[in-house]
């Protein structure tokens, strides 16, 4: 079945901008559907913005000036003409350019015909800064959450690949009581999108709650305004919550899950630091075993929440675990004795990415081994005749947890965070790498 066109929204970014963009287009319910040229010039500041008639109009030219953040989207219902020039003959109704250049980007909120469509698995990419992102495998993305340093290039890069980028927000407590504090903090985040040009907010809250606390509703509450009002105010952008691997309040974030899934599009799943959680014996454990991910999103489903509104997040990092005691292979113990007191602490292992466990992966004792039960790798080395135990994930163990998407009808999957791959161009590194982006497809 083809693409369902159902007149969709395109933004021109004028940080994207250099000199006279031309773009052929047809507009939607704005001017009659005939070829027409719109043209924009001007900087970052303020831009002319002009509409001159095509084949059979009177050539006449509608020049309007438009703040920046006024022009942040026209709607059109198709387009016709996308080219890059150089040097160009003379426009219908607009005199001469003699340098025409065009960039043409949209924005991923689009209703249909797009990678964004609901009939495509969504796939969110974290990203914390820097230029990795332009060795990203952009055909799997179909949202960049971005939290570090603000990059125009990525943010182009992004939209002329259909896809969107978000804002990354966290919430503190001390917000969400007060309403009128509540819309001040959502206000701030409506100005920084509009005027970095993005397409939505991505939320979490990392204080600990109990159910029934006047906390416990208030976060709920939050959402649903911050939702409302970023569909209010940028139409089509995207609204999402970030929800620890269960809900049963493991480790103290207590929350109205299903009001909040209920009040934006959908949440994100962190599958992962599970092992916080399930640490009984004070042994080394993987990061995100596959039981724990499965039961962690049925546990969501169970609450009433549509399965459509979870995306399953998967770690592109693993844990490097000092053992205090080494039985063997799986059996790494972490308990620490303080005045004969014993302690399971988590001061003996540190998270370490995705490339720096494979960089360490040759220098090991063991190789790479493989734990059936979690399904999950890992392996050993020694410092100072110390043994280290270093649990990942790998493509096996993200490809066996990609199942779950269509086990459990699943909106998507997503990644914590883009940055932790080799980007470099030695073979054995860019192998590894590929086959990490594969494994986010090979459910």
């Amino acid at each position: 079945m083809g693409p369902h066109i159902t007149s969709p929204q395109y933004n021109f970014y004028p940080g994207c901008w250099s000199n006279i963009w031309v773009i052929w287009l047809l507009v939607w319910n704005w001017l009659p559907q005939e070829a027409v040229v719109i043209f924009i010039s001007g900087g970052d500041d303020a831009l002319e913005f002009g509409v001159g008639a095509g084949s059979g109009g009177a050539g006449a030219v509608d020049r309007r000036r438009l703040r920046t953040k006024t022009l942040a989207k026209v709607s059109v219902y198709k387009y016709e003409f996308l080219r890059t020039f150089t040097r160009g003959p003379s426009v219908p109704s607009g005199g001469w350019l003699s340098r025409w250049h065009f960039l043409y980007t949209w924005s991923s909120r689009q209703q249909g015909g797009s990678k964004n469509s609901h009939l495509m698995q969504a796939v969110l990419v974290f990203d914390s800064g820097g230029s990795d992102w332009t060795h990203y495998d952009w055909s799997k993305i179909t949202t960049i959450v971005a939290f570090g340093k603000y990059d125009r290039e990525l943010l182009c890069h992004a939209h002329a690949n259909n896809v969107r980028v978000v804002l990354k927000a966290t919430i503190a407590q001390h917000n969400l009581l007060n309403r009128n504090k509540r819309a001040v903090w959502i206000k701030r985040k409506i100005l920084l999108a509009r005027k970095q040009f993005m397409d939505g907010i991505n939320m979490e809250i990392w204080e600990t709650d109990t159910p029934g606390s006047e906390h416990y509703h208030a976060v709920s509450q939050l959402v649903e305004e911050a939702t409302q009002i970023f569909h209010r105010e940028i139409p089509g952008s995207q609204v999402t919550f970030n929800v620890p691997w269960t809900p049963d309040c493991t480790i103290g974030r207590c929350y109205d899950y299903a009001a909040i899934a209920n009040s934006c599009d959908f949440l994100f799943v962190m599958s992962y630091d599970m092992h916080r959680g399930i640490l009984d014996d004070c042994i080394a454990k993987p990061n995100a075993p596959y039981n724990q991910t499965l039961s962690g999103l049925s546990a969501y489903i169970n609450l009433g929440i549509d399965s459509r509104k979870l995306v399953m997040g998967v770690p592109w990092y693993g844990y490097d675990y000092t053992c205090q005691r080494f039985f063997e292979a799986g059996g790494c113990d972490l308990t620490t004795f303080h005045l004969n007191k014993s302690t399971c602490s988590f001061r003996a292992s540190r998270w370490i990415p995705y490339k720096e466990v494979m960089k360490r992966l040759p220098k090991s004792i063991t190789g790479r081994y493989w734990d059936d039960s979690h399904k999950a790798p890992y392996y050993i080395y020694m410092v100072n005749n110390t043994h280290h135990e270093v649990w990942y994930d790998d493509p096996e163990s993200i490809s066996i947890k990609s199942s779950i998407l269509k086990k459990l009808n699943l909106r998507g999957i997503g990644v914590w965070i883009g940055n932790f791959l080799n980007y470099s161009t030695y073979p054995a590194a860019t192998m590894q790498t590929e086959e990490m982006w594969y494994a986010l497809h090979s459910a």
